[in-house]
């Protein structure tokens, strides 16, 4: 099931953006899914990664949604200049892993939920 809707910004680009409207996050404490609103999120498909198959992120929150094999995960207080460095490093996958993937609860970026 697809729960974005797409605005693809023309042929060719690596990455389209959506306003997407709701999306469904992996639940750490049950392992289930919880449905998120992305009405204010800004999502991004990624075609150049391995690790990353779709960024979502709200300016005005700081949070970001990445999508991890299918699965979405939540980080807040992401600020925008790590985004940006996210989106333009020439490993994603790695950038993620080493500056904004939670080890343990409580950790940095976690969204304490």
């Amino acid at each position: 099931m697809r729960s974005f809707s797409y605005r693809g910004q023309g042929p060719g680009n690596a990455a389209r953006t959506a306003r997407g409207r709701t999306g469904r996050l992996r639940d750490g404490e049950t392992g289930g899914h919880r449905p998120v609103d992305l009405a204010t999120f800004e999502c991004r498909d990624i075609t150049r990664s391995t690790v990353l198959q779709r960024v979502c992120y709200d300016r005005a929150q700081q949070d970001l949604i990445v999508a991890i094999n299918g699965a979405y995960d939540r980080y807040c207080g992401v600020d925008p200049e790590t985004v940006d460095s996210l989106l333009g490093a020439p490993s994603m996958g790695q950038f993620f892993n080493r500056k904004i993937r939670r080890e343990a609860a409580g950790s940095r970026y976690d969204c304490g939920v």
